[in-house]
């Protein structure tokens, strides 16, 4: 390694070959300026990464916010649905037990209109309509008068059969078996059955 002294008096320079080196100080001064912009530069793109590590720690905060206010909405609706499933499932359950309530009532309801179909005895003696299980209407085919039951049709003796769910009386073919069927469905077979509708008579 060889020692190179620029002048007398400055220090000397080692260098790592026998060439003998001249720097002058205006070369080192052009150095420590261009060092020192280096380094300038250097704060600065760090002091631009700390901004946008800044930025980005702020945008992080509120993606983490966003994150969690999207998490409780969603929980949120969540419960809602279960509770909108609960509440069907209560209102499907209150329809069922109004549905088995209202049968009940027009069942209890058959028990009198039979009873006061089973009194009558005069043609002209009007029938209490029996309604229907299911909604409880009145079917256009029921007889308005005794009289009007024996004159019912073969159709409309089997649509009164079928609507009141007495279907499997119509793989009879016998119309008396029928309409006897329907008669104590009715109540009207609680008078004698041979017995014919005795003509109207004033009340």
């Amino acid at each position: 390694m060889s020692v190179i002294s620029p002048r007398p008096h400055d220090p000397p320079i080692y260098l790592p070959t026998d060439r003998r080196v001249s720097i002058r100080p205006a070369d080192v001064m052009a150095a420590v300026t261009v060092l020192h912009n280096m380094i300038a530069d250097l704060h600065e793109t760090l002091h631009k990464w700390d901004a946008d590590a800044a930025i980005l720690k702020e945008r992080c905060g509120r993606l983490d916010r966003d994150i969690l206010q999207t998490s409780s909405r969603l929980k949120e609706r969540h419960w809602m649905a279960k509770q909108n499933k609960k509440n069907a499932a209560r209102g499907e359950t209150l329809r069922e037990l109004k549905k088995k309530r209202d049968r009940l009532t027009i069942q209890k309801e058959w028990e009198h209109d039979r009873e006061h179909n089973g009194k009558t005895q005069y043609s002209s003696d009007r029938l209490k309509p029996l309604k229907v299980l299911d909604d409880g209407t009145v079917p256009e085919e029921f007889p308005a008068t005794l009289g009007d039951f024996f004159r019912l049709h073969p159709a409309q003796t089997e649509a009164l059969l079928r609507v009141y769910g007495q279907p499997d009386i119509l793989a009879d073919p016998s119309l008396t078996i029928r309409r006897r069927r329907l008669a104590q469905f009715i109540g009207v077979d609680r008078r004698p059955w041979n017995a014919s509708p005795l003509p109207p008579t004033a009340h």
